[in-house]
């Protein structure tokens, strides 16, 4: 189990070197990684999939005939796919959301288990798709009731580059 942990760990801090690499964000939900040799335990692939936040983790095994003997070996043992496809970029939106509306929570000064009502305005299409396909877990995450805010806490911020009010 330890040896395990171990790996794991390794695997995580190549997927966050790859994102890192290409510039995606964490927060950012990507499809899956891929991880190359003994098949971990179930536990151990949901932590990786949790710490890289990927969608999926799977396990190939490497071909023992792919390479000769002595012969270095391949200086990835994981393959994270980076294609973003529009419902993770929605996601991530819905992410970068949450982290807005709580960071705006703590400038108003409410303590972490008020509740609120939440208005979010935009007119970026994208944002709105994102603000509704994701309305439920931006909800529950804040806290937040739908409904109007009535002489609430006001705060613009920006979501990938497109205005957002609070």
């Amino acid at each position: 189990a330890v040896s395990q942990m171990q790996r794991a760990r390794d695997i995580i801090q190549e997927g966050l070197s790859q994102r890192a690499k290409v510039g995606i964000k964490v927060r950012q939900p990507l499809l899956s990684l891929t991880y190359f040799g003994d098949k971990l335990a179930l536990e151990y692939e949901l932590i990786i999939g949790e710490e890289v936040n990927v969608q999926a983790v799977a396990n190939l095994m490497r071909d023992p005939e792919a390479s000769e003997p002595g012969e270095t070996e391949e200086l990835h043992s994981t393959y994270l796919n980076t294609t973003i496809t529009p419902e993770l970029k929605r996601e991530g939106m819905s992410r970068e959301i949450i982290r807005a509306v709580q960071n705006a929570r703590k400038e108003a000064g409410l303590e972490v288990d008020d509740r609120i009502h939440l208005e979010l305005k935009t007119a970026d299409h994208e944002l709105l798709k994102a603000l509704e396909e994701h309305a439920d877990t931006i909800h529950i995450e804040t806290l937040a009731k739908p409904g109007t805010a009535h002489d609430g806490f006001e705060k613009s911020v920006k979501i990938e580059g497109s205005d957002l009010q609070i």
